[in-house]
């Protein structure tokens, strides 16, 4: 998610850029807001659910992370705010879900509807480490990301992924005050 914000500035940058409109507090906002607006699904986990771990986190990943969703979407941001809103909402949950395609989880639906598997890169797939995996429903179901992984959180997350997703958002950060 660290990352994620850092996405949506950049995103607001490029538009900005693109554009050749006046890099605004509102810009950088909409631009966080649609690159984190594919992980309403964790929020929904917590909220409704009531489970912030089994449903937040493991069931994370499902509908708002099919990126052809977006794609009608996109189509009415343009039809009722414009081209460059519809653009800054297409790059923001773009950069997001190919984010969410690195590394850790399962990756994300890229070919959904026409394919129901899951695509990740650097990932850990039956015990090795691969480029490329792809994982259908019943391999999710069968395999337990925690087992895969062990103590997630503390082997993966605050050891790779968290310094990776600090980093890149200080150096957004920089980029911004220069450009500012």
């Amino acid at each position: 998610m660290i990352l994620d914000i850092a996405l949506g500035i950049l995103s607001a940058l490029f538009v900005s850029d693109v554009f050749n409109v006046v890099l605004t507090t509102k810009l950088l906002l909409w631009g966080i807001s649609f690159a984190l607006l594919p992980d309403i699904d964790v929020v929904w986990g917590v909220l409704i659910k009531g489970n912030w771990w089994e449903k937040g986190i493991w069931g994370h990943r499902e509908l708002t992370h099919y990126p052809v969703l977006y794609l009608p979407i996109t189509l009415l941001v343009y039809i009722m705010a414009g081209s460059m809103w519809a653009i800054l909402f297409l790059v923001g949950v773009f950069l997001h879900n190919i984010h969410d395609t690195f590394g850790i989880g399962w990756g994300i639906k890229w070919l959904w509807p026409f394919s129901h598997k899951s695509y990740s890169l650097f990932d850990r797939k039956n015990g090795e480490r691969r480029f490329f995996s792809s994982w259908t429903q019943a391999e999710k179901t069968s395999s337990d990301r925690r087992v895969l992984w062990g103590n997630w959180m503390a082997d993966v997350y605050f050891k790779y992924h968290l310094p990776v997703e600090i980093a890149g958002l200080v150096i957004t950060l920089v980029v911004l005050f220069k450009i500012l």
